[in-house]
């Protein structure tokens, strides 16, 4: 019989390598603006707001069709497919994980595709196949940032651009005060 106290560590691990999962997703689509910035030569605020409103395909296929068009033998989108790939085209981020109600330490990942037919389907998961999974993402998002020419760094000073676009109150503890309508 299951340890009833198991399936609860179990869970915290599951979710903090799905959480991982998503951060590095986040940072891979993040790779992928900077990358359409540095093309385009625009400016951080520019691109971002070019690729703000996109999707993570979308931004693939304008920085392969940008790097199609560009001389640089040195900026590559073989990895950019391949993480596009691996992470199931957004399954993950837009998907449902389930755990296990029998006490056992599976997760079941629910997604709804919707192009010409809707279909529901599901893969099993456990932990540590996660584990696998997230590393494998993690590898693949480091050979992206290579491939583009691009370090961790930029994707934090990136991010740190956007962070001057966001209202003051988004980092207070309190909510804004609320406008007075006459």
């Amino acid at each position: 019989m299951a340890d009833p106290r198991k399936p609860f560590p179990v869970k915290i691990e599951f979710n903090t390598l799905h959480s991982q999962f998503l951060q590095t997703y986040s940072s891979f689509e993040l790779a992928l603006e900077i990358a359409i910035k540095n093309l385009l030569r625009l400016t951080n605020d520019e691109v971002a707001v070019v690729c703000g409103g996109l999707g993570a395909g979308a931004k693939v296929h304008l920085l392969k069709s940008l790097i199609s068009i560009q001389k640089d033998p040195t900026i590559k989108a073989d990895s950019v497919t391949r993480a596009q790939n691996l992470a199931s085209r957004n399954t993950w981020a837009h998907g449902i994980v389930l755990s296990s109600t029998s006490g056992q330490d599976n997760f079941f990942l629910l997604y709804r595709e919707g192009k010409e037919r809707f279909q529901v389907k599901g893969k099993p998961f456990t932990a540590e196949k996660m584990s696998e999974y997230a590393t494998e993402f993690m590898k693949a998002y480091l050979e992206v940032l290579k491939d583009l020419g691009l370090t961790e760094a930029d994707v934090q000073n990136y991010t740190q651009s956007l962070l001057r676009l966001a209202p003051d109150h988004l980092f207070l503890d309190t909510p804004p005060p609320e406008e007075k309508t006459s």
